[in-house]
């Protein structure tokens, strides 16, 4: 293997991990909304506990916002669940990956390069309440599901 090979190879691990930590952590939640933000305060929490390999996934990953590609299933899966119940309102379902692989890279560049917990949990709330809003979630249970996910996981942390 080359050396972008093996990158590769590393960060395709840590995103497997990372997915198989959202479908433990969302088993038996049938709200898209809540499986969004769970989804979201693990990556969040990832780039808590480990700001290298996280900052790593976000060059690699944050590249590749396709509907398509398998490491994208779970969030493709949560977005058709939320279309096609009505809780979420998307022009398109490529626009809605693009959207929340945009406000997740973000979100874990920043919290990874703070090295501060506590506001990497404020950090999170705010995010997961707009990224709620920004698929269509009310203002309001937007906040409330941000905020009791942030918490659960940001904050608690959260292994595979």
């Amino acid at each position: 293997l080359d050396r972008d090979e093996l990158v590769h190879a590393v960060v395709g691990t840590i995103r497997a991990r990372l997915n198989g930590a959202v479908v433990e952590v969302n088993r038996g939640e049938q709200d898209a909304a809540w499986r969004m933000a769970r989804a979201v305060s693990l990556f969040f929490r990832y780039a808590v506990d480990e700001p290298d390999a996280a900052a790593a996934l976000v060059r690699i990953h944050g590249t590749e916002p396709s509907v398509q590609a398998d490491f994208n299933l779970p969030l493709v899966q949560d977005l058709e669940l939320g279309i096609s119940s009505g809780r979420f309102a998307l022009p398109t379902l490529e626009a809605g990956v693009m959207f929340v692989v945009g406000v997740v890279q973000v979100g874990m560049a920043r919290i990874a390069a703070g090295g501060n917990a506590s506001l990497a949990v404020s950090q999170a709330q705010q995010l997961t309440s707009m990224l709620l809003r920004g698929l269509g979630v009310a203002g309001d249970e937007a906040g409330r599901i941000a905020a009791q996910a942030s918490d659960s996981l940001v904050r608690a942390g959260w292994t595979a």
